[in-house]
């Protein structure tokens, strides 16, 4: 059976020290090393097939350069995506992503951000289902940094958008269309108690059904959305993914001629929908990518919680097809 090669065999090999030849290869700059050693150091390497020790990394380093990352499902092309953008975006940076999927389950998020804390990552990223209480993680994440995705809590950092700015513009939107009620489709209680605070500072009503389903049926919620444009003409409907499939049920009845606001991730073919009067640009990617970049700074400089905000931008409908041309997708 072939040895491992290690790094001592390296430095033997090389006429270095061992020291010499670890301080080299982890770009430490008190490497001092002739051009010549250096070479000679990259072609051993090279050669000899030499891997580091990933546990020695972690024992010298005191991190595993792991992030851990809770997930109802990945059903849904918003997580779905995100997950994926996540995990390019951390490979960029050397870091690994743990992902743990909970099917929305209360019990099951606890037990899979306790087998993520056990794993050793150095941070957490938290998507849970909106209606459980994040109280029940904080008694589990300690002092471990943390994100809480779609939700500010004091223990956590958060990544958000400036969606009171934006609220106040819908509202202005809806009324520039001569609606004065709208229905609120959203499963965030958090999104839907802000919405609510906006709306009542601009002396405008909305309507909030009471959902009952997975937040990622966006068949049910599809549903919900039909039968509340029974009610108000104006619709906003969070994920513009249940928006898509309120529109394909929205032939079978000709007598709906709803208004809707929806937010703009990527391309999708259902954009350009005449029914869709107002888009959210969340910024997808950048969103994405900054929250990669912060759990990462939070990874490598543990401190207090931190709330970073992007601005995402209103547009209605003809305005943002006129400078998104690629949003309609194929």
């Amino acid at each position: 059976m072939k040895m491992k090669v290690t790094l001592k065999d390296i430095a033997e090999k090389a006429g270095v020290s061992k020291a010499l030849v670890s301080m080299y290869l982890n770009h430490d700059p008190r490497a001092r090393l002739t051009r010549e050693k250096q070479n000679k150091i990259d072609e051993l390497v090279a050669k000899m097939g030499y891997r580091p020790s990933h546990l020695a990394r972690v024992l010298r380093q005191g991190r595993t350069k792991t992030i851990g990352m809770v997930l109802g499902g990945l059903n849904d092309p918003f997580f779905h995506h995100l997950a994926e953008l996540v995990l390019k975006y951390s490979s960029e940076q050397n870091y690994q992503i743990l992902i743990a999927l909970t099917e929305w389950d209360p019990e099951k998020e606890k037990q899979a951000l306790q087998l993520l804390l056990d794993r050793g990552v150095d941070a957490v990223i938290l998507t849970a289902d909106t209606m459980n209480d994040p109280e029940a993680f904080t008694q589990i994440i300690g002092d471990h940094p943390g994100i809480l995705l779609r939700r500010i809590h004091p223990a956590y950092s958060s990544v958000t958008g400036n969606m009171r700015d934006i609220f106040h513009e819908t509202i202005s939107h809806f009324r520039s269309l001569g609606i004065s009620e709208i229905s609120l489709i959203e499963h965030d209680k958090q999104v839907q108690a802000l919405f609510q605070e906006v709306a009542e500072k601009e002396n405008f009503r909305i309507r909030i059904p009471e959902i009952r389903c997975r937040a990622d049926d966006n068949a049910s919620l599809g549903e919900f959305a039909l039968n509340a444009c029974r009610e108000t003409e104006g619709l906003y409907i969070a994920s513009c993914w249940v928006a898509k499939q309120f529109l394909q049920k929205l032939p079978e009845h000709p007598e709906l001629h709803p208004k809707i606001v929806t937010n703009y991730n990527f391309p999708e073919d259902f954009i350009g929908d005449s029914s869709i009067t107002g888009i959210i640009d969340n910024h997808f990617s950048d969103f994405v990518r900054l929250l990669t970049d912060t759990i990462i700074d939070l990874a490598e400089h543990p401190q207090k919680p931190v709330i970073k905000t992007m601005n995402f931008h209103f547009y209605s409908r003809q305005d943002f097809l006129a400078t998104h041309p690629e949003a309609v997708g194929k």
